[in-house]
């Protein structure tokens, strides 16, 4: 159990958040995508799966810009170009996004 949960991608930190929070309201891509892919136990009930598609990059050799561009469904050509800074999304939550959800 965990009272504050920070996700990370290609490790960076993408999103920090109290954990009720980040479940109620992920404001990263990749966040959404992460919790919308936990299996439910009624198969009616998983709605709003974000296929990531694309080859994962290599940690070794990052993409410029948001890191998780390539395969992020929301991703503008500012993504490609500039990493993204911190948003307050709430107290406590913040993520590293040009377009937080």
């Amino acid at each position: 159990m965990s009272d504050r949960i920070g996700v990370m991608y290609l490790g960076r930190l993408v999103e920090v958040a109290p954990s009720g929070e980040l479940f109620r309201r992920p404001a990263h891509p990749y966040t959404a995508a992460l919790l919308a892919s936990i299996p439910q136990g009624d198969p009616r009930r998983r709605g709003g799966l974000v296929p990531l598609t694309g080859e994962i990059p290599s940690p070794a050799n990052p993409p410029s810009g948001c890191r998780f561009h390539p395969r992020c469904p929301a991703a503008k050509p500012l993504c490609r170009e500039a990493e993204p800074p911190w948003h307050e999304i709430g107290p406590d939550h913040a993520a590293a996004c040009h377009f937080p959800l």
